[in-house]
């Protein structure tokens, strides 16, 4: 017989008191382990209206006094049925309607507990249950305080020491294969990302790849086991240590179809677009071809003068090309119509271009003679043949492809007329009158540079080696502009005579030497230009100075 059931057998006698029930439960329980009293122990910690239970979460004493009563928590039939007679329709809910004609005891508070634990336990067992164990940091429902002795009581009494002690001893993780692999496959490089394996062959290429020792682990029929925390603790730290790489993974992906779902749009939007564009063009390229039917007879034009047609603004990048493709094609047709000599004066007309371009006015339309001594214009025609005729067969030139008169500014500053000649190896100077030439030539190779002012005057120098001297020349005594003829037929020559190409300087200050001897290094002089408005001024002039030389040209 239980503790309850004395209780339920002293609420049944009339005579029956607490004190009553305290005696039978030390007459019945006095050697009971789990039972103390103070007639049974003289413990004064326990009073003689008490007794005390050893539960498995502690020792608990209990007092006697108000047990009956409690215990047979009487409400009579007549106190039901006032409640029952309430209009508030929650408080009548709280009181079921009692069975008059039922004769029976009424269950004491202890049976009814008895009962609804016997039931309870009856639906734990029919299931798997999980234990959710809550401790209470203190007994004030305070946040922020912790009490370590009532903390320390609880973990004890709840078991969960014994509960760790249990697991070490055996194998503390359990989990099933595909969930093992799932969580941790990313820590191992076999396993990820995809494992087309059995997933028990899986997690053990994860374990070997960790090198966890055999008797750490066991591998069951559907799960494994794992024996320390420990080697769990080590797998969850690598898997958050991959878990930044799985993220960039997922987020490449995610962009990746992204830009996938952008970019198929957008190219269905290019096909669309490219049979628009070539339906468009189609229909433009027959009324181009309509419009330039016979333009290859068109010469010398060969359809400058063709109105093209209007062309829509989708096709303005193939039209731009096309007008391109039509002029590359019209100036090869103008340079194959021209005879070899016109073709060696447009390369000329182009180099010359190049050079001045931005660089220093120059006149473009005239025509380059290269020979401007041998026309009729000159007095002295018949003397300069019979000179250049002695050059050749003295020094050995073949081949003139520059003369004419020019004012060449000798080692003291004074303008001088002389006779320029350019052949295909040596520029001469010579006598205007009896075409003498003065001293030696100077071989074109010799030539270091060439320097120009970005101005309208005439004059360029000749910067040449040592020992020779350097050339101050005014091309602009005639009346014209030679200085851009001068300066490309000494740059072609330079070109054919050594492969290289020769420097040309632009600028307002200049630096020369044309005093400079095999015996002597001479001086180095300086040249500014400077434009002069006075109307007596019909050609450049040169003016010397103290510390430098200026050359005045007409605006």
């Amino acid at each position: 017989m239980g503790v309850i059931a004395l209780l339920d057998e002293c609420c049944l006698l009339a005579d029956s008191t607490d004190i009553t029930f305290l005696d039978k439960c030390n007459k019945n329980f006095n050697g009971h382990a789990h039972y103390e009293s103070y007639s049974s122990t003289q413990d004064r910690t326990i009073s003689n209206q008490s007794f005390r239970l050893k539960h498995y979460a502690g020792d608990v004493t209990y007092n006697v006094i108000g047990f009956l009563d409690k215990n047979k928590d009487t409400l009579f039939i007549d106190l039901v049925q006032t409640m029952l007679t309430s209009k508030d329709p929650l408080l009548a809910s709280l009181f079921p309607a009692p069975d008059i004609n039922d004769k029976k005891r009424p269950l004491t508070a202890s049976t009814q507990f008895k009962n609804a634990l016997g039931l309870l336990m009856a639906k734990l067992l029919a299931c798997q249950p999980h234990y959710i164990r809550c401790i209470k940091p203190n007994d004030y429902k305070k946040a922020g305080q912790f009490d370590d002795d009532r903390v320390r009581h609880q973990v004890r009494y709840l078991g969960l020491l014994e509960n760790v002690r249990v697991r070490r001893a055996g194998f503390a993780y359990r989990s099933t294969y595909d969930r093992f692999l799932w969580r941790y496959k990313m820590v191992c490089q076999e396993t990820w990302p995809n494992f087309r394996g059995d997933p028990r062959a899986g997690v053990e290429r994860i374990l070997q790849a960790h090198s966890v020792k055999a008797e750490e682990f066991r591998l069951g029929k559907t799960k494994v086991f794992i024996r320390n925390p420990t080697t769990l603790f080590y797998f969850e730290e690598k898997r958050e240590e991959m878990m930044p790489r799985v993220v960039s993974m997922m987020q490449a992906a995610w962009k990746g179809f992204v830009c996938r779902s952008k970019w198929a749009e957008r190219k269905a939007a290019i096909k669309i677009q490219m049979f628009y564009r070539k339906y468009r063009f189609r229909r433009y390229f027959k009324d181009l071809n309509r419009a330039f039917a016979n333009v290859r007879n068109d010469a010398p034009n060969w359809g400058k003068y063709v109105q093209w047609p209007a062309n829509p603004a989708v096709l303005n990048q193939g039209v731009f090309l096309l007008r391109k493709v039509w002029a590359n094609w019209r100036a090869r047709m103008m340079v194959l119509s021209l005879t070899p000599e016109e073709q060696a004066h447009m390369r000329q007309k182009v180099l010359a271009y190049d050079i001045f371009r931005g660089n220093k006015p120059w006149d473009i339309p005239r025509r380059f003679d290269a020979d401007y001594l041998e026309k009729d214009s000159n007095p002295h025609k018949d003397k300069y043949i019979i000179g250049m005729q002695t050059l050749f067969s003295t020094y050995g030139d073949t081949q003139i492809m520059f003369a004419d008169y020019v004012a060449k500014v000798n080692k003291v500053g004074k303008s001088q007329k002389r006779g320029i000649v350019i052949t295909e190896q040596n520029i001469y100077k010579h006598d205007p009158k009896n075409y003498k030439v003065r001293k030696f030539g100077t071989p074109i190779v010799e030539v270091k540079s060439i320097s120009c002012s970005p101005r309208k005057d005439t004059f360029v120098i000749l910067h040449c080696k040592e020992p020779y001297r350097d050339f101050v020349l005014d091309l602009g005594t005639e009346g014209e502009e030679k200085v851009s003829e001068f300066v490309t037929v000494l740059v072609q020559e330079y070109r054919k005579l050594t492969g290289e190409g020769l420097p040309i300087h632009f600028s307002d200050r200049i630096s020369y030497n044309n005093s400079r001897t095999n015996e002597k290094p001479g001086k180095n002089e300086l040249v500014v230009f400077e434009g002069s408005n006075d109307p007596k001024l019909k050609h450049c002039q040169f003016k010397t100075g103290k510390g430098q030389n200026i050359v005045f040209y007409p605006h």
